[in-house]
């Protein structure tokens, strides 16, 4: 099981691991959030559709952030409603003691670090 030590405003700590972009944690593997479909946002990207999201989980917590500025795609809510996962989207460091209360069996998270 995994366990977020730390979270700064740009980094996060994961098992004593430090980490310094976007990440998900897809069935307890920790990746960079691969911002596909990004490209053409100035500022705070959203998270899209079209980015890599870890659905195969009962429970997806995401992170919007320290202020919870990124939005999300109406289509993640959607797919989400459809696939009957359900989403939980929070600023980040609530988003972050979500996941670690969590049946992380069960759960996907994407966190944004950063606004």
């Amino acid at each position: 099981m995994l366990k977020i030590n730390d979270y700064q405003f740009g980094s996060i700590t994961i098992d004593g691991q430090n980490y310094r972009s976007d990440i998900l944690i897809n069935k307890g593997k920790i990746e960079k959030r691969n911002k596909v479909g990004t490209e053409n946002y100035s500022g705070h990207a959203p998270l899209l559709i079209t980015e890599n999201i870890p659905w195969d989980c009962e429970e997806l917590i995401i992170g919007t952030g320290k202020n919870g500025v990124m939005k999300v795609d109406s289509k993640i809510i959607e797919k989400a409603k459809e696939l009957k996962i359900k989403l939980t989207i929070l600023p980040t460091p609530l988003a972050i003691a979500k996941f670690n209360q969590a049946d992380q069996n069960k759960t996907n998270a994407i966190f944004h670090l950063t606004c």
